[in-house]
């Protein structure tokens, strides 16, 4: 993981380019570089991971025109490829400049593939955080092309609400039925409201003022998008 770093090519024997993730001191960038690796055991009779490997990354340069491809999660998922003005038009913008949009998948086995996205699906984010960009004059990204209308930013920003909604409740969900230790922090809307070790939010009812105990709670239903438990 490098968190504010940049991705930058390798060029290898033949020409072969890849990339690694490069951190500066004083230049920083708002994204962070994460490096999934995918382990493959073959067997008798073929013996050349090395070489299986190494076309992998010559089959990528070839797609690319001898630049390396870039392709959004989300495109990936849908089946499709990523065009130059869906890059454009991006909340992230890749930091390799040299990249180019395409279709990874043309060049990646079919079972690396499956592991990847299998590795992203059980990191399981618990939600999002979602900072719609907000024009204004005077700045370096005033000045840049592919400004997108106010109605577009409005409404993808309500469907990752929605998205982060439904992460929030997979995440909660798993913690149903269990039983752990809450800081009661205020109370609200009737409850008494706080978090686990883990930053859950949950809410207690109680006739008995909790604020500031640590309680044992047996986390029992999700309402409102918060975790309802129950004082042992």
């Amino acid at each position: 993981q490098n968190p504010s770093g940049f991705v930058a090519n390798e060029v290898y024997d033949n020409d072969l380019t890849l990339v690694n993730g490069h951190s500066y001191k004083n230049k920083k960038s708002t994204n962070t570089n994460l490096a999934l690796l995918a382990s493959h055991h073959f067997n008798d009779p073929f013996e050349e991971p090395i070489k299986y490997g190494v076309n992998i990354g010559e089959n990528a340069n070839q797609l690319g025109m001898g630049n390396v491809l870039v392709q959004r999660l989300g495109d990936i998922l849908n089946g499709k490829r990523t065009w130059d003005k869906d890059l454009k038009a991006n909340s992230v913008v890749p930091t390799l400049k040299t990249a180019v949009a395409g279709d990874i998948t043309y060049a990646i086995g079919y079972r690396t593939m499956v592991d990847i996205l299998e590795f992203i699906k059980t990191i399981n984010f618990a939600g999002m955080h979602i900072f719609p960009y907000s024009r204004r004059k005077n700045t370096v990204a005033d000045g840049l092309d592919g400004h997108l209308a106010p109605e577009v930013i409005k409404q993808r920003a309500k469907i990752l609400q929605t998205l982060s909604k439904e992460m929030m409740n997979d995440y909660q969900s798993k913690y149903l039925g269990s039983v752990t230790e809450c800081l009661v922090e205020q109370k609200k809307n009737g409850y008494y409201v706080g978090h686990t070790s883990n930053y859950l939010e949950v809410a207690i009812e109680s006739e008995n003022d909790l604020t500031n105990e640590v309680v044992k709670v047996k986390l029992e239903t999700i309402k409102n998008n918060m975790l309802i438990g129950r004082k042992c």
